[in-house]
């Protein structure tokens, strides 16, 4: 759930942005998984391989962020082709 199928640095670059609304998102890879935090005070929480993959086709800030760090083939090497 959420497990990218490459061994991911381990260094931690999180994803920090704000929505027009204020609100403050993180995103990070830890142990090989995406996660998601909504705010400071929240747990965080796994995204699913859907959840990843929806972030990438549909090019979002963290499809990017996640595309810069691990490319494409890296998350799914049948789709990279």
């Amino acid at each position: 759930m959420g497990r990218l199928r490459t061994g991911i640095p381990r260094q931690r670059n999180d994803l920090i942005f704000t929505s027009p609304a204020g609100a403050v998102q993180r995103y990070r890879v830890n142990a090989g998984n995406v996660e998601f935090q909504r705010s400071q005070n929240s747990d965080w929480r796994q995204l699913t391989s859907d959840e990843v993959l929806q972030h990438l086709v549909l090019n979002t800030v963290v499809g990017n962020w996640l595309r810069g760090r691990i490319g494409w083939a890296a998350v799914y090497p049948e789709q990279a082709s």
